[in-house]
């Protein structure tokens, strides 16, 4: 999911500076004034009075350099929400001023390359290079970025070919882009179908993966799958200009396709290898390669070499933990690029053939590597608020492009009964609400390892909990019900540890090592222990520490979401790997009841347990992703499995939870973007609950307190541009 920074705070914040005269002041009343200015502009949304107090503490004669270095990015980050010019000066008064505050000096190289034509002489390191916007989804309507990720650039760089929507609920967003290929000028100024006529395909979903241009810029070759989830196939667009499309039956692709240079060959990439193709589609080679868990780059200007992502077996974090690796497409040898793990983007050569562009996770950036030295990787970008994606090098200019996807995301609250009525809080992302209701914990947009909280009372948001270089993943934290301690995972090359920690910050308590811990831990309804999912085994533990005692395994492949009974009674868990079933533990007797049958959907998730204790519910469908979800129930007295709500096109439930009373079920649907619709529990009278604002999406389900009067949620919005970089060097 897109997750970006925008609550920059005491992190590092945004700039400005037109000066001001102050009275004297302490670093301390500097560092108060600064807090104030924090809460006027997130809590109270009072932009004017922070940005007079960011400027006050800008010009202050006794503030620290640090406070006055924060003050100037949150003062710049101002101006550009209220659309004022005094953003640059902000940003060029920092980054010629304060060279020492390396967070903020970053930020305002990054800001200045989004506002600027190019950045200040003497601003290394991004000074070396411009920064230009290629194209805005805004420039053609489609707003929000349902499209960009899955593109490719024309070899001279005037034409891009992106799919849209890659999601289900994108495509009820924008229906007149439904599931299409689209070229668009770089400017945005036209924009037309690849295919005006498919024939037997028409409908067919064709954005889900990377088109890809010839490098002579006469072909584009992208694969199609129908909406049934069955066939997948793969077609050439030939001679452009004469709009020629052509399926080539025999050709395979699972994980993406290439070109070679001569624009007569591509590849495509399988589990158990690579395939070398005729652009008439006629198997030519057969490479193997050990992984199945690679993504496919580029070929090298010569020739000689494919660059590819392979998982590294050693890491964790199995769909974000690649390496760069290159084959020799001679004498098939394979070649280690990369070592630090991470995900690395999509491969793509420069001009020259002597180094790759790839992006990493975590930060997101694009990085070059030279290849065949031990040089550490360049860092090209240094957006602060933005995830950058997939670099396309264009073969004719050897010039840089990304695509940069940067998003807001709010946190509200409202008393359950009235929704409607609800307050923006703060700027983050899923907020989890104390049991008292009291206090909001939430995570800092675009930084997955920081947890926050804020009292409802506005006195302003304090740092919990920060993963540090370690990975904290998404939403992995889970609060007692006391709503005293806070329990979590660290992730790193050596397995998965959990901790505690206090819920109002404190030291953490290291609990125990695991192996292959999946999601976040889940705490007994009485607080005093905590279950989890390790590989095949479900384990409980003490929350004051102790020995760890698995309680069952899984019976097919892994466990993965667990719900402890309100009464404490029962633990339930999903477990599966290609397949899933729910079963039960009784915590007394260890007795295991199953709880899913085998005429049953699928694939599960989104297990909650009734408040009564007496059923459990879930998500499921019969077939891939995309197609329709059902909601079903499983009792624990002998009720059997009953359906309690069927999707259809037009109305998916992804998730789903009980209110704390029992008397709705919550459904987060794909209807019209990410909104939350609610039922009586019998599958009747679905309705809307909370309707996000504009082109908004909620995400992840809201949060109530123990006694369901106060609820909690997040609501998002993202967009994407297409940017190009040229060195001066």
């Amino acid at each position: 999911m897109k997750r970006f920074s925008f609550l920059f705070l005491l992190v590092v914040l945004g700039a400005g500076g037109i000066a001001i005269p102050t009275s004297a002041q302490t670093f301390a009343d500097a560092s108060l004034t600064l807090e104030r200015a924090v809460h006027a502009e997130m809590v109270s949304g009072d932009m004017d009075r922070a940005i007079a107090l960011y400027r006050q503490v800008a010009e202050s004669i006794s503030a620290s350099r640090e406070d006055m270095a924060k003050a100037l990015i949150a003062l710049g980050r101002s101006y550009e929400l209220t659309g004022s010019d005094d953003a640059v000066t902000v940003y060029n008064r920092l980054v010629s001023e304060f060279p020492d505050q390396s967070e903020a000096f970053l930020s305002a190289h990054d800001a200045l390359a989004r506002l600027a034509p190019s950045l200040p002489e003497g601003a290394a390191p991004a000074a070396e290079r411009d920064y230009t916007i290629m194209l805005d989804d805004a420039k053609f309507g489609a707003g929000n970025g349902p499209w960009g990720r899955e593109h490719d650039i024309s070899p001279d760089g005037t034409t891009i070919v992106f799919g849209a929507p890659t999601l289900p609920y994108r495509a009820a967003m924008y229906p007149e882009l439904e599931n299409e290929l689209y070229f668009v000028e770089s400017q945005g100024s036209v924009m037309r179908p690849v295919i005006e006529d498919a024939g037997d395909w028409a409908g067919a979903d064709l954005s889900r993966w990377l088109p890809r241009w010839s490098p002579d810029g006469r072909q584009i070759i992208f694969k199609a799958r129908m909406r049934d989830g069955g066939s997948n196939m793969v077609f050439a667009r030939r001679d452009l200009l004469e709009r020629e499309t052509v399926l080539l039956p025999e050709v395979s692709s699972r994980y993406g396709m290439t070109w070679l240079p001569d624009s007569k060959r591509f590849i495509t990439i399988e589990r158990g290898g690579f395939d070398l193709y005729s652009s008439e589609g006629t198997l030519i080679r057969h490479f193997d390669t050990d992984s199945v868990a690679t993504r496919l780059g580029g070929v090298s200007p010569n020739g000689q070499y494919l660059a590819y992502l392979k998982h590294n077996p050693a890491g964790t974090g199995y769909m974000f933990n690649f390496n760069v690796w290159l084959m020799d497409l001679t004498s098939g040898e394979h070649i280690q690029v990369t070592r630090d793990g991470g995900f690395k983007g999509i491969p793509a050569w420069t001009k020259d053939g002597k180094a790759v562009y790839y992006a990493g996770l975590s930060p997101s950036h694009l990085y070059k590597k030279t290849i065949g030295t031990d040089d550490k990787p360049e860092q090209i970008t240094f957006y602060n608020n933005a995830s950058v994606l997939h670099p396309v090098v264009l073969s004719e200019t050897g010039e840089l492009t990304f695509a940069l996807v940067s998003g807001t995301s709010t946190v509200l609250k409202a008393l359950a009964g009235a929704p409607e009525v609800a307050r923006e809080v703060v700027a983050g992302y899923a907020p989890m609400t104390s049991p008292d209701g009291g206090t909001i914990y939430f995570w800092e947009v675009g930084n997955e390892s920081e947890l926050w909280a804020t009292p409802l009372d506005g006195s302003g948001p304090k740092l919990i909990l920060s993963g540090g270089r370690a990975e904290l993943a998404n939403e992995g934290v889970s609060l007692s019900p006391d709503g005293r301690v806070l329990a979590y995972f660290l992730v790193g090359g050596q397995g998965s540890v959990l901790y505690t920690l206090p819920s109002d910050g404190g030291t953490p308590t290291r609990l125990h090592d695991a192996e292959k811990a999946f999601g976040a831990p889940v705490w007994s309804p009485d607080s005093r222990e905590l279950a989890f999912g390790d590989g095949p085994d479900l384990v409980v533990i003490s929350s004051s520490g102790g020995t760890a005692e698995s309680i069952t395994r899984a019976r097919n492949g892994r466990i993965g979401e667990i719900a402890w009974s309100p009464d404490g009674k029962y633990i339930a868990a999903i477990e599966g790997g290609k397949e899933y079933s729910v079963f039960a533990i009784n915590r007394q007797t260890g007795q295991r009841l199953d709880l899913s049958s085998a005429d049953d959907v699928t694939y599960k998730e989104a297990l909650s347990w009734h408040p009564g204790s007496d059923r459990v519910s879930y998500i499921g469908s019969s077939a891939s992703f995309g197609s329709i979800y059902e909601t079903r129930v499983a009792s624990l007295t002998g009720g059997g499995i009953e359906r309690m709500f069927d999707g259809s096109e037009t109305f998916k439930a992804y998730w789903g939870a009980w209110a704390p009373d029992g008397r709705y079920y919550f459904m987060e649907t794909g209807s019209a973007g990410f909104e939350v619709f609610v039922n009586p529990g019998d599958g009747t009278e679905a309705r809307p609950f909370i309707q996000p604002r504009g082109n908004r999406e909620i995400w992840p389900l809201p949060s109530w307190s123990r006694d369901g009067s106060v609820i909690t949620w997040s609501e998002e919005s993202s967009r994407t541009q297409i940017w190009s970089v040229t060195d001066r060097k």
